[in-house]
């Protein structure tokens, strides 16, 4: 994904780092960090990556990030399967729900020219993190927090995606 914005987008810079490591900038009007960037950490790095944005803003600068919610991993993905199968690509997802995190397994089918198939295999571990969680951690670090649910919405149990507009 980031080769691809850096070629749309000769004029802006674009750096790759690890959340919990971000480092290198300050004065910042903006940041954030999207699609589960955020499940990916653990608590403890869930904190380093908060202060580390905080430190890196400017007074009055915004961070916005999202998660996906205890109820979505839990409820939903758990310990389940989901296929799709497509003429271009197919793929078979497998969740393993573990204590306080998910291990999602997939593999994708992509067709060839040939028409056959290549396969790549893929595996990603979330962690579970809690909207109270999140908010303590956030206003700890000195963040003041707007929490919005799929898009907009007011916060339900059954959300499946928080967003959270944050302010230095």
């Amino acid at each position: 994904m980031l080769n691809i914005a850096i070629s749309l987008s000769k004029d802006i810079p674009f750096y790759l780092q690890s959340a919990d490591k971000f480092s290198g900038f300050k004065s910042l009007g903006f940041i954030t960090a999207v699609n589960d960037v955020v499940n990916y950490l653990t608590p403890k790095k869930v904190v380093e990556f908060f202060t580390r944005a905080y430190k890196a803003l400017a007074t009055n600068g915004t961070f916005i990030f999202d998660i996906s919610t205890k109820y979505k991993l839990e409820k939903v993905l758990k310990n389940n399967t989901f296929t799709c199968e497509d003429d271009e690509v197919s793929y078979i997802w497998h969740n393993t729900l573990l204590n306080g995190k998910i291990r999602m397994e997939l593999s994708v089918f992509t067709k060839n020219d040939d028409e056959t198939y290549t396969r790549r295999d893929e595996s990603h571990l979330q962690y579970i993190h809690t909207k109270d969680y999140i908010l303590k951690t956030l206003k700890s670090v000195g963040f003041s927090v707007e929490v919005y649910a799929d898009f907009g919405k007011k916060p339900q149990q059954d959300s499946h995606r928080l967003h959270f507009i944050c302010k230095k």
